[in-house]
């Protein structure tokens, strides 16, 4: 959804408090020095924590659940469908597959 350099300058740009966002996902974002200059360090710091991490969950059944939210999320991204339905869709998609692999009940 974004480049290194888009987040770069959302995570520096403290012009309206309203708006200022400090989250970013790209490695390179992470270790930027504007970016941990106008955050007083959190993303280096985060960055270290994150480097030995198991950011992914260790389902089996994860890449499906994960192939379901990326396909919806660029639905929404495109316009192409109303947000709550496609989030609704995506919830009821994901517990199909939770309840079949047996980690719910039905």
């Amino acid at each position: 959804m974004s480049t290194p350099e888009l987040e770069i300058e959302c995570a520096i740009d403290k012009s309206d408090p309203k708006t200022s966002d400090i989250v970013v996902t790209h490695s390179k974002s992470f270790l930027d020095e504007k970016v941990n200059k106008a955050n007083h360090g959190l993303h280096k710091v985060a960055a270290q924590s994150l480097e030995g991490s198991r950011i992914m969950p260790q389902l089996k059944e994860w890449p499906q659940i994960a192939v379901t939210l990326e396909n919806m999320i660029s639905e929404l991204a495109t316009g192409s469908r109303p947000v709550k339905d496609g989030l609704d869709q995506a919830a009821q998609d994901i517990d199909r597959i939770l309840r079949r692999a047996g980690y719910r009940k039905s």
